[in-house]
């Protein structure tokens, strides 16, 4: 099963999206688009939404379909 991380955090918020974007690159999590990522990984994709949420951010973590 994949899943997609999808995130909106703030400029005014740079350090937290350094941190969230080494962190992806770290663990190998593939980018489809800006602020949009998809894994296997379940586990890590929860805990780096929790972090953007609990900094105040926009975070989404969806099970993926490809249906075509």
């Amino acid at each position: 099963m994949k899943y997609i991380i999808m995130f909106d955090i703030p400029r005014s918020m740079n350090t937290l999206r350094n941190r969230i974007h080494r962190r992806l690159l770290k663990y190998e999590i593939k980018k489809l688009q800006d602020s949009v990522w998809i894994s296997e990984n379940e586990e890590v994709l929860l805990e780096l939404a929790k972090e953007i949420k609990k900094s105040g951010a926009i975070a989404r973590v969806l099970k993926f379909e490809e249906v075509l």
